[in-house]
């Protein structure tokens, strides 16, 4: 069947009428008045990528957040400051016991915690695993190294790494995002793919880090898909650095896979402590110019962006500041800012691999002035600081949460789903001019988005 027309058209809301931007070769347009197919949009594409450095493995603090409820009935406190380095043990019977700067002590209801005293540098697992330190309110302390009656020390039981029933970052986060692609979750009706942090050795004492796609993107209305993605969740464990900036530009590559586009891009340079900017052309794998890890099958052959107007995503979580995050081009580390700045917060880099993916236009077409690009939605996980809300919320065209326990991570999620879902909706009707096909009749199809109410209109004889 031959297109004859390809006609762009906008969807107001007043009134739900249709202004056509120029007509079929001068023809008279006559529609039949019932649709013959409805379809829905081509699917959207959604990439998470999981911080898995070591910090992962710190307790989620679920309970004693309220201040009106103190654990314990304490006279006196120990001596740990704000900034005193506390850690976890068990001794040979299970009983729990806390060190400050080294010194082991049971909890008791004369060495507490200060309540509402922030403590900073506290780690409450008893693992091999490096996970560095973070915050605790005091009155979570007391309860955490408190017995059930909180007027005694507790007991976590023989060889335990942490209090019983508690959960850790990656346990919550885990459970969050399995009930976000689960048969009636927020992201049903997309594709979802897995990333993670990975580390690769580079040689004796040295190892560099970087994305590694677990799973590519998926159907996830599939049954057998999503059981396949909740075991690739489930597989995530914690350990390493936190290369952000290098995670995100290497998910960037994966969306350009198979499809070596060249882009108009921004080269920076500083004359005179003023910013000069040029445009140079650049094909996608030179500037996204490292690959992520593949895990096997998982890197793709033909275009991940299939369909013009598809939408892409890519829901990033992490629990810590950049570290280990050198490893993407020059020109994507100066896309908004002009410099470089590997493994800092601030300015940054994340934010600028950010801006690229969502500036650019990833697959183009010359007949569609639609832009394919990526929106990236970021959660800071106990985690709040400028860089992240840039990355997202400023130049990545989606948005930053913070979440500190299960509930709001769960929320946050929630949240971002609804967003994908409201900018990625869109109708399709097929129509012929007439009611009986013969030599005369053509075949008419409108193509409605509710991002931006747009669409087009097609002819086909």
């Amino acid at each position: 069947m031959e297109k004859i027309i390809n006609v762009q058209i906008f969807c107001f809301l007043v009134g739900l009428g249709l202004s056509l931007a120029s007509s079929v070769n001068a023809a008279d347009l006559k529609l039949a008045n019932t649709p013959m197919v409805i379809s829905g949009a081509a699917p959207a594409n959604v990439m998470m990528l999981y911080d898995t450095s070591g910090s992962m493995n710190h307790i989620v603090p679920e309970v004693a957040d309220d201040m009106n409820n103190p654990y314990g009935a304490c006279t006196l406190y120990n001596d740990a400051n704000s900034n005193d380095e506390i850690r976890m043990g068990v001794d040979g019977s299970g009983a729990a016991y806390f060190s400050i700067g080294g010194n082991w002590s049971a909890w008791s209801t004369t060495l507490c915690f200060v309540k509402d005293r922030t403590y900073n540098n506290v780690s409450l697992r008893n693992i091999p695993t490096p996970m560095g330190v973070t915050s605790y309110m005091g009155n979570y302390l007391n309860w955490y190294f408190s017995n059930t009656a909180h007027d005694g020390a507790a007991n976590f039981g023989r060889n335990a790494d942490r209090k019983p029933g508690t959960h850790d970052r990656m346990e919550v986060a885990k459970e969050a995002a399995k009930n976000m692609i689960a048969a009636n979750g927020g992201l049903a009706g997309t594709n979802v793919g897995l990333t993670r942090f990975t580390s690769k050795s580079c040689g004796r004492r040295c190892e560099y880090y970087k994305a590694k796609v677990v799973s590519g993107l998926v159907d996830i209305d599939d049954a057998s898909n999503r059981q396949t993605l909740d075991a690739a969740i489930d597989s995530l464990s914690a350990y390493g650095s936190t290369p952000l900036a290098t995670a995100l530009a290497q998910v960037g590559r994966y969306f350009v896979e198979g499809n070596n586009e060249t882009f108009s891009v921004p080269s920076h340079s500083w004359q005179n402590n003023i910013l000069i900017t040029t445009m140079i052309d650049m094909d996608a794998n030179s500037l996204f110019n490292k690959q992520p890890e593949y895990s096997a099958g998982t890197r793709p052959t033909n275009n991940v962006i299939e369909h013009s107007c598809q939408k892409n995503f890519i829901i990033a979580l992490t629990d810590g500041e950049p570290t280990s995050d050198a490893d993407y081009s020059d020109i994507l580390a100066k896309w908004q800012d002009g410099t470089v700045d590997q493994s800092s917060t601030e300015p940054g880099d994340l934010d600028d691999v950010a801006a690229a993916l969502f500036d650019l236009d990833l697959r183009k077409d010359p007949n569609d002035d639609n832009k394919n690009n990526v929106v990236t939605h970021i959660v800071g996980f106990a985690k709040d600081f400028p860089l992240l809300k840039r990355a997202g919320e400023e130049y990545g065209g989606g948005s930053y949460t913070t979440a500190d326990d299960p509930i709001s991570l769960a929320t946050a999620f929630d949240d971002i789903a609804q967003s994908i879902n409201n900018t990625s909706g869109s109708v399709a009707a097929v129509t012929f001019n007439s009611n009986r096909l013969n030599a005369d009749s053509v075949l008419f199809q409108a193509q409605f988005h509710s991002a931006g109410w747009s669409g087009s209109l097609e002819a086909f004889a």
